[in-house]
């Protein structure tokens, strides 16, 4: 469970969507070479005295820098779907965090894209998510199989609004009829009522 969700009782973690790690490819290439190379002359450049020693410290520190800030940004970007909800992460800096929520009743559009050469090879595009009013949406870029992603988030909305319609019509039932009954009915189903909130 992701610590940085709080979750309702009745709620549960589906899965995490997260940045497809094969469309990093061409970072992993530049940080390898970042890294990999000055070890290849590792030898060489530690017999040139102190200029060697800069050569061979300052590319790998610039690699595992860019190791730790890709994966930084990776871990922290995601889309967290639940059973209730869809929360998303945007992580823009260090400092600068924007979390969203949308509860399935407030999505009004779901829509999964694949577009490009690469995209279309490898299956990942982009899902996006906007609320009715539009005045929030929630966009994943480079996720793998978005159009599966697509189908998968409409049938949770689907079953989400049977759920929620299955929970309401007690209720609908009780408001309907309340103003049918007598005083002494009404005050039995008062004493029912205490009964069960004092139980709890």
């Amino acid at each position: 469970m992701s610590k940085d969700v709080h979750l309702k009782s009745d709620e549960e973690i589906l899965y995490e969507l997260r940045r497809y790690g094969l469309t990093y490819f061409g970072w992993f290439v530049l940080i390898t070479l970042f890294v990999g190379f000055p070890f290849f002359y590792m030898f060489e450049l530690f017999q040139m005295g102190w200029t060697g020693y800069v050569l061979f410290f300052v590319p790998v520190s610039v690699g595992l820098f860019l190791f730790i800030r890709k994966w930084f940004y990776w871990s922290k970007n995601k889309m967290i779907v639940t059973t209730h909800r869809i929360i998303d992460f945007d992580r823009k800096g260090v400092f600068n965090k924007i979390i969203s929520r949308l509860s399935y009743d407030e999505i009004e559009d779901i829509s999964g894209e694949i577009k490009g050469f690469f995209g279309t090879i490898f299956r990942y595009g982009t899902i996006k998510i906007s609320t009715g009013s539009g005045s929030i949406e929630i966009i994943l870029n480079k996720v793998k199989d978005p159009v599966g992603i697509q189908a998968e988030l409409k049938d949770l909305k689907r079953k989400y609004k049977i759920e929620d319609t299955k929970k309401e019509e007690p209720l609908k039932i009780i408001k309907e009829n309340l103003d049918k009954l007598e005083k002494k009915e009404l005050v039995k189903v008062m004493n029912k009522s205490q009964r069960l909130l004092d139980e709890e």
